[in-house]
């Protein structure tokens, strides 16, 4: 836990003055954050997770340089007084970062829904140089991901609780293998993705984006990735939460199109990417909910199979409207097909 003393020791190395407010940040579940009030203004303070070292850490501060050089809407990493600008305590990281303020997204402004895909595309054409980063570059997102989530579970499911569940989960993984196969996988441009496209990173003031944050996902995959996740993020049904924590809801197939439409006006996508696109969707949803119930080991197995029934439900429904959308998404980018 980030504690007043750590907040002062670290402030100490800035010139930002002293904490005279501190506020524990609600976002975020790996890294420990503060927004700190001094004289000179407000303020983010990061300590982060132990498995960044230092090498990922510089790689993920540069791209956000990079990103500001050009005049995109990323934090400012401030630096210390040595002029670096990342700090190591006892074996931790630690960064500030100057507040961007700024509003939740607000499904009833449409035209806010037109930012995030103008944010997007603008961040993809930003980054095509942007060298990536070292070592190798697996994709996270494929039938092999579920399948592997499903087998730690069936390891872990000693009563069996989950097994018819998991089993249709291991066969749907097979079925979007086919769907994406992983020659098609590798033909779609790539480059550094942001990789955690959801509200929380996504701030606004009025209908603009005034910030996307939180660059620890970034890596080397195809850029339709960001999309897909956007498309979650941002044009889903507007429904209020489902009672298990989180609001799991199929794509808004009018948002859904409005998205893509914004998005390929800037950057004109492939119709290998639009006719992969809803089963990247689905993949997205079904690797979710298996890290739901991955991450609550300690949870009651009905509520485990609330999640799975979830995802479950979600697939369906892109059975059912998955090549309605394609039809939809090559006519919004105005694609001949």
């Amino acid at each position: 836990m980030l504690t007043c003393a750590d907040i002062a020791r670290v402030l100490a190395y800035y010139a930002l003055g002293e904490p005279l407010r501190i506020i524990a940040a609600t976002e975020g579940a790996v890294n420990e954050t503060a927004f700190v009030d001094t004289e000179q203004g407000r303020f983010v303070v990061r300590r982060n997770h132990w498995r960044f070292n230092e090498a990922a850490l510089r790689y993920r501060q540069q791209l956000m340089i990079w990103l500001r050089e050009r005049n995109f809407p990323a934090p400012a990493i401030l630096a210390a007084r040595d002029g670096d600008t990342l700090l190591a305590l006892d074996r931790r990281y630690y960064e500030v970062f100057a507040y961007v303020p700024g509003a939740a997204y607000d499904p009833a402004r449409p035209r806010q829904l037109d930012s995030v895909g103008a944010m997007l595309a603008r961040y993809h054409q930003l980054i095509r140089d942007f060298p990536a980063p070292p070592g190798p570059k697996p994709s996270r997102c494929d039938g092999r991901a579920v399948q592997a989530l499903c087998e730690r579970l069936i390891e872990r499911d000693f009563l069996g609780d989950l097994s018819d569940q998991l089993a249709w989960y291991s066969a749907r993984a097979s079925r979007l293998q086919s769907l994406v196969s992983a020659e098609l996988y590798a033909s779609l441009p790539a480059l550094v993705i942001h990789g955690d496209i959801h509200q929380a990173n996504v701030r606004f003031t009025g209908d603009a984006v005034a910030a996307l944050l939180d660059y620890d996902q970034a890596r080397w995959d195809a850029r339709i990735i960001d999309l897909a996740a956007a498309l979650i993020a941002f044009a889903t049904t507007v429904e209020p939460d489902d009672g298990l924590g989180h609001s799991s809801q199929p794509l808004d197939p009018e948002r859904a199109t409005r998205l893509i439409t914004v998005y390929s006006a800037s950057v004109p996508l492939l119709p290998a990417e639009l006719a992969a696109l809803p089963w990247l969707v689905e993949l997205l949803w079904l690797l979710r909910e298996l890290g739901r119930v991955y991450e609550t080991p300690d949870a009651a197995p009905d509520y485990h199979c609330s999640l799975l029934a979830r995802g479950e439900r979600l697939s369906h429904w892109m059975d059912s409207w998955g090549n309605t959308l394609y039809t939809r998404w090559i006519a919004a980018a105005n694609i001949v097909h």
